[in-house]
């Protein structure tokens, strides 16, 4: 939470900023206000919100996707069986890698996220459907997979913004602006953790597969988020050795 000079209070989520507060304001025309900064801590209990990185494999990034695929969808296929009867989403940052991965998921319970097939809400399509998890590069935000709509989370691919994008061309290329860059990706990966997990009482799992998620710069994530990491052990000593 903001509080500006003059009283205006502004409860916009800004995960994504915390570190970088100054361009942020500087971006909505308010870099000459005086600011301060409230944070509140989590509210849902850690183990409701379990973030999962045993199962990080390859990375998935233009050039090693292909050599990280098989291995990677293996670990999403045992996911699923873990979480055999209960419903979930993967997060694939593209339609493409989508069709592929529901390709390689045949003899699952999948739904593909086609928007040539879907007319509408594709949450309610599934929801309606007997499939038991979604496959989707398109559901991180504006969407509510509460209770057992949703009880786990796959995040195949690190959302980072799209390179060829025309504004994100300019912000990297022109104004060399990177810390953007992995500020919304962080921010990014966050709002897709959130759908699944909307009260107290909600529990679901968020399970990361990419491997360029070691890369991504932890200082910027919420700490609540950087607790949730229940194998963080494992995870910083992996970091360690890089």
């Amino acid at each position: 939470m903001f509080g500006f000079e003059g009283g205006f209070w502004s409860n916009l989520e800004t995960f994504g900023i915390c570190n970088n507060t100054p361009v942020w304001l500087e971006r909505l025309g308010l870099k000459e206000k005086k600011y301060s900064f409230h944070s509140v801590p989590m509210l849902f209990h850690l183990w409701n919100r379990q973030i999962i990185t045993s199962y990080m494999g390859g990375k998935m990034t233009n050039k090693e996707e292909n050599r990280s695929w098989k291995s990677n969808v293996n670990n999403v296929k045992e996911i699923i069986r873990k979480h055999d009867r209960e419903r979930g989403v993967i997060h694939t940052q593209s339609y493409e890698r989508a069709k592929r991965l529901y390709s390689a998921l045949k003899g699952f319970s999948t739904l593909l996220h086609d928007k040539r097939e879907i007319d509408g809400d594709v949450i309610e399509e599934w929801v309606n459907s007997n499939k038991m998890v979604l496959i989707s590069p398109a559901i991180k935000e504006g969407v509510d997979l509460k209770d057992n709509i949703c009880r786990f989370q796959i995040l195949l691919k690190v959302p980072y913004p799209n390179i060829k994008d025309a504004r994100v061309d300019y912000l990297l290329n022109v104004k060399k602006d990177w810390r953007w860059y992995k500020s919304e990706t962080r921010k990014d990966i966050v709002q897709m953790y959130g759908r699944a997990i909307r009260s107290p009482t909600d529990y679901a799992k968020l399970y990361i597969i990419d491997g360029s998620f070691k890369n991504l710069p932890k200082k910027g994530f919420p700490q609540w988020f950087l607790d949730a990491i229940v194998d963080k052990k494992k995870y910083k000593k992996e970091n360690k050795r890089k």
